[in-house]
């Protein structure tokens, strides 16, 4: 492989982190599936808001594929556990935080919610944003550039991401 495209997927994790204990979290959950980069992602998350509050975090991880069940299944555990209320759940994938919305909404608990979804949902769900089509243009480009001047094009393109907040933080 001679060029990446994409963002950081540990920075993301750690800027989540930084966001959630600046919106004045106590107590974190992470929910993952068997995905290397979203490990990096909620690792990264972990690790940072741990050093920062110093509390424990509960996890709840599948082999499987995300889905909306494995999402409500997650936050069952949790809360099986007697995960404390007002706290953020770091969901590695959109899926999941589909499954959670769902579950919360069938148990009457309230929550704080960027694709498409997320801003319509109620409450509207915070998220990370990463700009699909930029990656799309930024991997084409990159490919063309490779193919016109027989040359490798550059290795990394980092596109960023950044943090919507919205009314479920």
């Amino acid at each position: 492989m001679d060029c990446c495209v994409g963002f950081s997927h540990a920075d993301a994790g750690h800027a989540a982190a930084e966001f959630a204990v600046e919106v004045g979290y106590l107590n974190a959950a992470t929910i993952t599936a068997g995905d290397e980069r979203a490990a990096r992602r909620l690792n990264a998350f972990a690790t940072r808001f741990v050093r920062q509050i110093g509390s424990t975090i509960s996890r709840v991880d599948f082999d499987a594929s995300a889905s909306l069940g494995l999402g409500r299944q997650a936050l069952t555990q949790l809360l099986a556990r007697h995960f404390l209320p007002k706290s953020i759940v770091f969901c590695s994938f959109d899926q999941f935080t589909r499954g959670v919305l769902i579950e919360t909404n069938k148990r009457s608990l309230s929550i704080p919610d960027d694709q498409e979804f997320t801003a319509n949902t109620e409450p509207a769900l915070t998220r990370i944003r990463i700009d699909r089509q930029v990656l799309g243009q930024v991997a084409a480009n990159a490919l063309i550039e490779g193919f016109a001047t027989n040359a490798p094009p550059q290795s990394i393109h980092d596109i960023d991401f950044e943090i919507i907040r919205r009314n479920s933080a």
